[in-house]
């Protein structure tokens, strides 16, 4: 759920600065509202190729949630949109298009709470490794700074969230 003045500090943001996409700040909740965890999102770094590393390396690490963006119309009329080939990230996927051109600016106050329960799509691992990886697929062709070193960096960490989550669930598999 947004806090009552969420847009009105997203688009102060975005009326003092260059940036294009804006994020804030986020509290995780269980469906009492009792807050769970308190979310400090990390710093953007510059457009272009260190923010696209950093999307693609700290993926849903970087940003809380899409109900936590705004997103300049000029920026959004930029890209494809939302890509119907990812069923979890294809959030991340937007973002990863809009980094390679546009601003993006943490902004850190904390303008919403997102509900934690057990239909939670960014808890299925198994589908954002998949997802992740025709990602991969997608953009590496496309930016030489998605060489293997870093493929295998990324796959790496995709492989430790899907088997520390397995082993959370009980499963030893």
């Amino acid at each position: 759920a947004w806090h009552r003045d969420k847009l009105k500090y997203h688009l102060s943001v975005h009326s003092n600065s260059e940036a294009d996409l804006v994020y804030s700040e986020g509290r995780l909740v269980n469906s009492k509202g009792e807050i769970l965890d308190e979310y400090t999102c990390p710093a953007p770094k510059k457009s272009g190729r260190p923010l696209m590393r950093q999307l693609f390396l700290e993926g849903g690490a970087v940003i809380l949630s899409l109900s936590s963006v705004t997103v300049t119309t000029e920026a959004w009329n930029e890209t494809d949109g939302f890509s119907d080939g990812y069923l979890v990230s294809a959030d991340l996927d937007f973002y990863i298009q809009l980094s390679e051109h546009f601003q993006f600016k943490r902004l850190p106050r904390t303008l919403l709470n997102k509900r934690i329960h057990c239909r939670n799509q960014s808890d299925d691992y198994e589908q954002i490794y998949d997802d992740h990886r025709r990602m991969l697929e997608k953009f590496k062709n496309n930016y030489a700074f998605i060489d293997s070193e870093y493929e295998n960096k990324k796959i790496a960490r995709m492989e430790y969230r899907l088997a520390t989550s397995a082993l959370s669930a009980g499963d030893p598999t």
